[in-house]
């Protein structure tokens, strides 16, 4: 059984003169053969963010569609966070 793997890395770079006025936290998050992790490198002058999707698990029983739906509400959250800066 293979598993699908998504990987992107995006680099936020700072407003002159603006550094972060929160540092976002990490996150993993797992569902029956799915997991889901968000993670933030701080530099001087930039955030990098690396969110990582794997999926092994492609059947949805209707026993499960609430836990699920649950589980991909929490990472559409993660994935929409606002970056603020001071």
């Amino acid at each position: 059984n293979e598993a699908e793997l998504e990987k992107e890395q995006i680099t936020l770079i700072f407003p002159a003169g603006k550094t972060l006025a929160e540092v976002p936290k990490n996150v993993k998050l797992s569902c029956k053969g799915i997991e889901y992790s968000i993670s933030y490198k701080v530099l001087a002058d930039r955030l990098i963010a690396t969110r990582e999707f794997k999926c092994s698990n492609t059947i949805v029983a209707p026993n499960n569609y609430t836990e699920f739906k649950e589980f991909f509400n929490k990472i559409a959250e993660n994935d929409t966070k606002q970056i603020g800066f001071k």
